[in-house]
């Protein structure tokens, strides 16, 4: 009987939610996968992005963070003489900034945050036919986020997040143009 006490023990300490545990000094990381789109001038894109974060937690609900992120989309539209093209994307972004924590105490399960810092994207477009071009470079950037921590169980975490870059891209013919680009994506924490 007491073996099976200790094991119901165990099963409710890893399935049952639990405070947020972080405090000053912690590590994250994370891996995620979700759904992005890019928009340069007229012209959009849809497509799947995934990659990976690590955060500093340097002061109490305060945490610098470092990542990257990869996609790649596609979309439709006509060319300049009305015919159909097919325009795609791939990109490699570098982002560092500070994430702001709140409602994040002994009994949080959802702890809602927001986030912005500085980027360096890695853009490659072939948009055919187009004003945009064949064009492909390296370009400064910013980016916000806006997402949730839904505490699932003591050790898993899953964290929908919004987010959205702007860029200052050349075109093929070297003219400067922006690019705005965002999605959601899912990230699922699995701690010890």
């Amino acid at each position: 009987m007491a073996k099976l006490a200790a094991g119901a023990m165990l099963v409710a300490g890893l399935l049952l939610p639990t405070a947020a545990q972080a405090r000053v000094g912690d590590a994250r990381a994370g891996l995620f996968v979700g759904t992005t789109t890019t928009s340069v001038q007229n012209y959009n894109t849809f497509g799947v992005a995934f990659g990976g974060t690590y955060g500093y937690e340097f002061a109490q609900d305060r945490v610098w963070t470092i990542g990257g992120t990869f996609a790649s989309t596609e979309g439709n539209t006509t060319d300049t003489t009305g015919n159909p093209v097919t325009l795609t994307t791939s990109t490699a972004e570098f982002q560092t900034g500070l994430v702001a924590y709140f409602n994040r105490n002994a009994s949080s399960v959802v702890i809602p945050y927001v986030g912005a810092g500085l980027s360096v994207l890695n853009y490659s477009f072939d948009f055919p036919g187009t004003t945009v071009g064949t064009t492909a470079g390296t370009a400064p950037g910013i980016y916000g986020q806006v997402g949730v921590e839904l505490r699932l169980t003591r050790n898993f975490t899953l964290i929908p997040q919004f987010g959205v870059q702007v860029h200052s891209i050349k075109t093929q013919t070297g003219a400067t143009t922006g690019l705005l680009s965002g999605g959601l994506v899912f990230t699922l924490r699995i701690t010890s």
